[in-house]
């Protein structure tokens, strides 16, 4: 069988958790215990789950707030393919909104 190179299965699974965690514009702050138990063969179906482990304000950013998170790939077989916990800086909610410019246009359609 094909090996899937590493450091494809790390991006992979990443890529997989982006719509849950950091689409909202964050920025990467770093990666720890990055871990690879199990090889991922061509033809393998890979899962992504993630789980927050903390979250804090940013004192430098006060619009921004720091996020932990731990994230893991399985793959078919319900085996561990990738796992690694990261940090990251991502927009509050309340600094969103501020910063979108309204209208007082009536809607045209």
């Amino acid at each position: 069988r094909l090996l899937v190179n590493s450091t494809f299965t790390l991006a992979l699974v990443l890529g997989l958790s982006v719509a849950d965690t950091t689409q909202a514009g964050a920025v990467n702050l770093g990666w720890t215990e990055i871990r690879l138990p199990n090889p991922v063969f061509i033809g393998d179906t890979i899962w992504s789950e993630t789980e927050v482990t903390s979250a804090r304000e940013s004192k430098s950013r006060p619009a921004h707030g720091i996020v932990g998170v731990r994230t893991r790939g399985l793959n078919q077989r319900r085996e561990v393919v990738c796992e690694f916990s990261r940090t990251f800086l991502v927009p509050k909610r309340a600094s969103a909104v501020d910063s979108f410019p309204g209208t007082d246009e009536p809607w045209g359609v």
